[in-house]
């Protein structure tokens, strides 16, 4: 299977999230732990079974999280394997330092086994770390306690990634720690086996995305794919999080229904105002826990802090807003209407964050200084430092006060500022003066000039000296007073971040889901029914995005245990491809909460969704396309399951025909064959005796697509019908499709005595080409007569209709 990952080097991780992965394996299990820098939250990935050579659960996980940094556990082999995911050039050296922008970077991966040496103190390093919530001064036994409801300590290989990972940033990002703890602003759990699993090609193929899914999400603006139609939120951390809810479509039934009903109640008229008020406060919503880093690392700037304080408001008055329509409608259940309302509760801390950020920053005050400042009245000792202060300010601009300063004639207006580390220095600000106008001046004393910054220019006497050496520690002693204050106001933030992130991660998601109710609003989408067992009906279902651009024709599936397989014979250009591609597409939308194309639709939960559709590029390997097309069948057939869904669209045609019927079949035997039952499967075909080779039949429905034949030739209605088409369409098609190739590349082609150019085609009613086509095809003698007749005769019934070759 090719599903290239390619790993972030260090010149994008700046513009996008960087990520530390901890992988570990061992005897075919996988777990895992990831450390998101850029927000300080933990993943924790639980074990699961993950079987080589494909490593399909950890395929995906690289693709999902795209980790400026990987840490792999393991055995040689597994390393080795892992490897050949990773988009990384022959002479990579994975475990030396490298330079780039002439500063020395670390290590992209770092590969080491697995010591049970370290596997014994793993957990109690686990035990030293401060978690978020986690209460202070309590006992070992209550720490483990704690821990073991947050980490599964049972799992040993989860354990291991987390201790190497700690050890990792420990060596190489020491900012990360705050008191020889690793700074964790939340701890988020992940079951994999929880998420319908769906590969790279997959995505393409169908058109989820139309290049790289860990791209900018500018990059795939104005691009035809699902992600684009689906995109309709008015943040950017909605936009983030629909991402996230794409690129991991659920198997959690629960959570499914969750976001279902919360699309139906956006739909609702009666709550088109509320739905309006939230995308208002939605909008000025920003990403928590990045803020918070941000306010972490560089002590408190005012913009960072007015954007944290902005967002918990608005955050706060959507969840006032989900509080009154519950009040308004008790019935409301299983949304996240509900879940947010209950955030208004006095048990929830997200009043008092924002009462304490109100309560304790001078946001004016921070903005003019540039920098963390209290406000008046929080502490008294601090308010009598800053009103000595301030009146010693407020006395240099008395006139008597002035005359000490000896400053030059032309200075008229002057500013007294503190720097740290200089001391009161005089702020000039004019476009006129100069450096050489103060050395000139005709003062009494010599003027210190400290710097000049454009029309600015700062300088000292020796009155700022005085006031310097009497007042000095004063500013710096101010300024220790208000770092206290700040330190202990993270450590309040870094508390509370848990419920503030879950806050800002809940109208993320409902910003994803209003956006899913204005699409389904806008393109007639229904409410599809999730199931537990094997289904799948669509009733008139559509392609979401080609009937965006075209007049679509519905089509009706249904599968189920009794006929899971469907095989599709039809000729070229007929519709099969965009009708595979349509059934997928549909049951990928309605594992994301979405509701679908259709007039009605059950879809059971599936595990998988397999694709032999795209074929990707394979040079770079030395691969051929019916090589590469083998690949992917044979890892189609080791990973479906039961509960799998398989497109397998046109396998078998890189080789002989019998070689490619005998294939095709021998994998439609294995899928409907299977002791656990077999995948959901819709094949397409144009082997029209491979239904002859195929033993069991009893699971295989067969369906074409209706067709007319009139004097244009042959004509595709887009109508899925059951049976299966004449090999005669697929030949005429297919000697057509040839045929306007050959003009195509010359004006002329010459069969026997006669020149046939594009004029006398688009003259020729269809079915006359064909027939004699085929014919010359078959016993490759025609009389000449014949066909100047034939061609005669399709003179007089021209046609305005063109033809695409």
């Amino acid at each position: 299977m090719e599903s290239k990952v390619k790993l972030l080097d260090n010149s994008t991780c700046e513009e996008l999230t960087d990520c530390i992965l901890s992988i570990s394996w061992n005897s075919g299990v996988l777990g895992a732990v990831c450390y998101d820098m850029s927000t300080m939250e933990i993943t924790i990935v639980q074990e699961i079974i993950d079987t080589r050579p494909d490593f399909m659960y950890l395929n995906n996980l690289l693709r999902q999280v795209c980790p400026s940094y990987l840490l792999i556990n393991g055995t040689t082999t597994f390393t080795s394997e892992v490897l050949k995911f990773l988009d990384l050039p022959e002479n990579f050296n994975y475990n030396t330092m490298r330079k780039q922008k002439n500063k020395p970077t670390r290590s992209n991966i770092q590969i080491s086994p697995i010591d049970s040496r370290k596997s014994v103190i793993a957990k109690t390093r686990l035990s030293q770390l401060k978690l978020p919530g986690m209460p202070s001064d309590t006992s070992e036994s209550s720490r483990l306690l704690y821990l073991s409801s947050i980490i599964p300590l049972n799992q040993s290989l989860v354990v291991y990634s987390f201790y190497t990972l700690l050890e990792y940033l420990e060596a190489n990002f020491k900012k990360t720690f705050c008191e020889d703890s690793l700074i964790i602003t939340n701890i988020n759990t992940c079951q994999l086996k929880n998420q319908l699993m769906i590969d790279l090609s997959s995505l393409y193929g169908l058109q989820i995305f139309s290049s790289n899914p860990n791209q900018n999400l500018n990059e795939h603006k104005n691009k035809c794919n699902l992600f684009n139609v689906l995109n309709q939120c008015i943040s950017s951390i909605g936009s983030n999080a629909l991402k996230e809810l794409v690129m991991s479509p659920t198997r959690d039934l629960k959570e499914i229904r969750v976001r279902q009903n919360t699309v139906e109640w956006c739909m609702m008229t009666k709550n088109f105002e509320t739905v309006k008020k939230i995308r208002h406060h939605l909008r000025k919503i920003k990403n928590t826990s990045l803020l918070c880093k941000r306010i972490i690392y560089n002590m408190g700037k005012a913009h960072d802090i007015q954007l944290l304080k902005m967002s918990i408001l608005n955050a706060y008055l959507i969840c006032e807003e989900c509080a009154k329509c519950c009040a308004a409608d008790p019935e409301i259940e299983n949304t996240i209407i509900k879940c947010l309302a209950e955030f208004t509760t006095e048990s929830r801390t997200i009043k008092g964050v924002l009462f304490s950020l109100d309560k304790i920053v001078d946001l004016i005050v921070s903005k003019k200084e540039n920098r963390f400042v209290v406000k008046t009245g929080l502490d008294l000792d601090l308010d009598r430092k800053k009103e000595l202060l301030n009146s010693v300010k407020s006395s240099i601009y008395e006139p008597e006060q002035i005359k000490k300063l000896n400053l030059p004639n032309f200075v008229t207006d002057f500013y007294l500022v503190y720097m740290e580390g200089v001391g009161f220095v005089i702020l000039v600000e004019t476009e006129h003066a100069n450096s050489d106008m103060f050395s000139n001046s005709s003062t009494n004393e010599p003027l210190d000039i400290i710097f000049r910054k454009d029309h600015r220019i700062y300088f000292k006497t020796s009155y700022c000296k005085e006031l310097t050496s009497k007042y000095g520690n004063l500013y710096g002693e101010i300024c220790c007073h208000e770092k206290r204050i700040f330190d202990r106001m993270v450590k309040y933030l870094i508390h509370t971040l848990p419920e503030l992130i879950a806050v800002n991660k809940m109208c993320a998601k409902l910003d994803c889901l209003i956006g899913f109710a204005s699409v389904a609003i806008q393109r007639q989408y229904v409410k599809p029914v999730m199931v537990n067992h094997k289904c799948l009906f669509i009733e008139q279902g559509r392609h979401p995005l080609i009937e965006i651009i075209n007049n679509f024709k519905a089509n009706d599936t249904n599968m189920n245990d009794t006929f899971p397989i469907t095989i599709l014979s039809a000729s070229n250009a007929s519709g099969k491809s965009v009708y595979m591609k349509q059934v997928a597409l549909i049951a990928f939308m309605a594992h994301i909460g979405s509701f679908v194309p259709a007039n009605n639709a059950k879809i059971g939960i599936l595990d998988t969704i397999f694709t032999r559709i795209h074929c990707p590029e394979s040079i770079h390997l030395d691969e051929s396309s019916y090589f590469s097309d083998l690949k992917q069948m044979s890892f189609i057939l080791m990973s479906a399951t039961c509960n799998s869904l398989v497109l397998i669209d046109e396998f078998g045609k890189g080789t002989n025909v019998k070689e490619g019927q005998a294939l095709l079949a021998a994998c439609i035997e294995n899928i409907a064959n299977r002791k656990k039952g077999s995948s959901l499967a819709i094949i397409s075909t144009h082997f029209h005796e491979i239904f002859k080779l195929i033993n069991n039949s009893e699971k295989i429905i067969l369906k074409t697509f209706k067709s007319i034949t009139d004097e244009f030739g042959y004509r595709s209605l887009y109508e899925l019908i059951e049976g299966y088409s004449s090999p005669k369409f697929s030949v005429y098609n297919e000697t057509y499709n040839l045929f306007g190739k050959l003009l195509a590349s010359s004006q002329t082609l010459r069969i026997l005595d006669l020149d046939i150019t594009y004029d006398m085609i688009l003259a020729t009613r269809l079915g006359f080409v064909l027939s004699l086509l085929y014919k010359f095809k078959q016993t490759k003698q025609l009389e000449i007569n014949e066909i100047f007749n034939l061609f005669q005769e399709a003179k007089l019934a021209r046609y305005n209709q063109s033809i695409n070759f």
